[in-house]
């Protein structure tokens, strides 16, 4: 009797200890399986997120080199190119609204030709010292560059944050073939404005990078030209391999720029049920 009544508890504790295992085993598995579900739906909410911004940013920045375009195709366009009689059909191609800080368009040797706003350049401006004019000589005609971040130092009284857009055109004045440049200054608010329409957590905002993973744009950009941040700082801490956290990119399509921005594990979660 005793022996039969052992054998029962035997069996008895066996069942429960198969059975507890069974409901152990089912919990991990479905506990990992909703987190796996929650981290990619939390990613998936944030590169929507950024891929909307990142739009945003192509359809602007769109507006402003589809004027430089317009622009640059009227100049080589026009049989015999006079600065004067163009300056209005200029005044139309740009108009951009609040986009747009300053048009130019300069010979080869950084000589203004003509501008927006029609106020003198003034003195010692040094347009051939500048990047942008430095980068646009040394590019192949017909091909667009975008300068790093600047403060605009061509009027006096206005020093806007800008990118100076390039393009070398061919043209022709006075029966002669030459060589000009046209620019704009494409303001940095609007981009401001647009970053900060999306959050990423704890990292805070998206900015922008360009190709050599230089720092286009961030939402601190008046503390990095005040040195009271660094670049270098900021491309560390983006790229750095924790294991807790990850870098998001997204390409902005009509530029060598791209969107990117740190996020944790924790914030992945979180914007799983924040959509």
């Amino acid at each position: 009797m005793r022996h039969r009544l052992s054998i029962r508890w035997v069996l008895t504790l066996t069942v429960v200890g198969i059975s507890l295992t069974a409901m152990i085993i089912v919990s991990s598995v479905y506990s990992a399986t909703a987190t796996t579900m929650f981290n990619q739906l939390g990613l998936r909410n944030m590169l929507q997120a950024m891929a909307q911004v990142s739009d945003k940013l192509s359809d602007h920045i769109g507006q402003v080199t589809s004027a430089l375009n317009n622009v640059a195709k009227d100049i080589e366009e026009t049989e015999n190119f006079n600065a004067s009689q163009f300056l209005q059909g200029v005044r139309i191609s740009a108009g951009t609204g609040d986009s747009i800080a300053a048009l130019l368009f300069v010979d080869e040797y950084g000589k203004p030709i003509l501008g927006l706003p029609s106020g003198e350049i003034k003195e010692g401006g040094g347009l051939t010292g500048m990047d942008w004019f430095q980068q646009a000589r040394e590019a192949e005609v017909g091909q667009m560059v975008f300068s790093r971040p600047h403060v605009q130092n061509l009027y006096q009284g206005q020093y806007p944050w800008v990118v100076s857009v390039t393009k070398k055109v061919r043209y022709v004045q006075s029966g002669e073939p030459c060589i000009g440049i046209v620019m704009v200054d494409m303001l940095l608010t609007p981009l401001h404005d647009i970053c900060r329409s999306v959050t990423l957590g704890s990292a805070g905002y998206p900015f922008i990078l360009n190709k050599d993973d230089e720092i286009i744009f961030h939402p601190d950009q008046k503390l990095l030209s005040l040195e009271l941040i660094s670049e270098e700082s900021i491309l560390v801490e983006n790229t750095a391999q924790d294991g807790r956290s990850m870098a998001l990119s997204q390409d902005i399509a009509g530029t060598d720029w791209k969107l990117t921005g740190r996020v944790t594990a924790d914030d992945i979660v979180q914007n799983s049920v924040a959509f």
